[in-house]
């Protein structure tokens, strides 16, 4: 660990009138930026620039440690993308990411800065709404399907709105957020069977 902090060395590069001093400081500034690229890059999904697995469970546990100290609730979200493999079986696979990058970014939108979205995997994403209760997060819900069904994608000349499966789950008190997640899974998958009788 640096001795130093980011702006003392920063100091150190621009007042030091010693060379080898300079230089160390330049060393350490651009270490210390490559660690913090390294660690964006470990948790942050290439693809549509949303927390990955990695991130959403630091950030889920950071969360469940302040709901925990606290007394606080929150609620998941479950969000699955529908249509993914047409939009891929007819349009092609970069399409399909296209599909999916949409779709975070409108769930990101849609969302305060405090809350979390990430993408786990494949056509997944999992949101965590953070001292809402289940009424509250009503509204975030209507606002998300709301951008699903009004802001169009255009690829290759085709006009397509998101369609999106969507469960809901609440944590606080013994239900944890990992537990709220399998609920709002369970959730999501019973609307999406409900819907397209999959």
């Amino acid at each position: 660990m640096c001795a130093y902090s980011i702006g003392e060395l920063m100091l150190l590069k621009t007042l030091s009138s010693d060379d080898t001093i300079k230089n160390l400081a330049t060393q350490l500034l651009a270490t210390i930026e490559e660690n913090k690229k390294l660690q964006e890059d470990a948790t942050t999904d290439a693809m549509t620039g949303l927390y990955n697995r990695r991130g959403y469970e630091q950030l889920a546990k950071h969360h469940q440690a302040a709901a925990n100290r606290h007394g606080g609730c929150g609620v998941v979200l479950s969000v699955d993308a529908n249509g993914l493999k047409g939009v891929n079986d007819t349009l092609g696979h970069d399409a399909g990411d296209a599909y999916i990058c949409h779709i975070g970014s409108l769930l990101a939108q849609c969302l305060r800065d405090t809350d979390v979205v990430a993408r786990p995997g494949g056509d997944e994403f999992v949101v965590i709404l953070p001292q809402l209760t289940l009424e509250q997060a009503d509204s975030v819900v209507d606002k998300i399907l709301h951008a699903m069904g009004t802001i169009p994608l255009v690829i290759k000349d085709k006009t397509m709105f998101a369609s999106i499966s969507l469960g809901v789950a609440a944590y606080g008190g013994k239900v944890t957020i990992h537990g709220a997640l399998q609920t709002a899974d369970q959730d999501m998958y019973t609307r999406k069977r409900a819907h397209y009788g999959a």
